[in-house]
């Protein structure tokens, strides 16, 4: 018997990216950029990515904006950019 199935979903937050205030909660904070990715599953494990979104986060109320395809490349370079900053690799 071959169990199959699909839906698994997993978020990536991929760090942080500018300081803004968010329109649902009002705090002023750095929105973060984060992968959702849909999975097919074998036997309840996810093997195989279908789907493939990015987000801005508010990380205060989870309030969330979709991020155009065509914007996704600067803004994971952004977010590693940042990322490097807050580990201290460079100034």
């Amino acid at each position: 018997m071959l169990i199959i199935g699909w839906g698994h979903r997993k978020t990536d937050n991929l760090g942080p990216l500018d300081k803004r205030s968010c329109p649902n909660c009002h705090n002023v904070d750095y929105w973060e950029l984060h992968r959702v990715r849909d999975y097919g599953t074998l036997f309840f494990i996810p093997v195989l990515p279908y789907s493939t979104e990015y987000f801005e986060v508010c990380p205060v109320c989870k309030a969330a904006r979709k991020v155009e395809p065509e914007n996704v490349a600067a803004l994971k370079k952004f977010a590693e950019m940042n990322l490097e900053r807050i580990r201290g690799g460079s100034p």
